[in-house]
């Protein structure tokens, strides 16, 4: 694939309404492999980084090397219900994905499957000032280009 993995779980999530496009200001954008400085921030945010894949084996129709791509969704939110709200919305939604195309770059992408290898995991509140309140999800996506 010419993209990483995450930016491409971020084009989907931003088509799906879960989060927004850091570009847009509009509340809870999802940054890709970093958060922005403190006083640059959201209270409510994301950012979606790429992890080490899975293989599984291989594609019946080409032979081909299967891999679930990892990724991993930290959720940053100003108070504990908002952010758990917001990681359940993700996990209904990826729960029920399968088999999308998305177009990034001139190039296609199939999105056949997403597993999740654990649950939605507090990590705890922000040291200093802002409070926010921290989770994680990590998924396997199984993702290939198309065209």
């Amino acid at each position: 694939m010419d993209v990483s993995t995450s930016s491409i779980v971020q084009l989907f999530l931003v088509n799906n309404g879960i989060f927004s496009s850091p570009a847009s200001g509009i509340e809870w954008p999802a940054y890709l492999s970093y958060f922005p400085d403190p006083e640059n921030d959201f209270s409510d945010t994301a950012a979606i980084f790429d992890m080490s894949p899975s293989l599984d084996g291989r594609w019946m129709v080409d032979g081909s090397l299967m891999q679930h791509r990892g990724v991993l969704v930290r959720i940053r939110s100003s108070d504990y219900i908002t952010g758990w709200q917001k990681a359940m919305d993700l996990f209904q939604l990826l729960a029920q994905s399968t088999k999308e195309d998305l177009s990034k770059d001139g190039s296609t992408y199939r999105i056949d499957t997403f597993a999740m290898p654990s649950g939605i995991i507090y990590l705890g509140i922000d040291d200093g000032t802002k409070r926010r309140y921290n989770f994680e999800i990590s998924y396997l996506v199984a993702i290939r280009q198309t065209a």
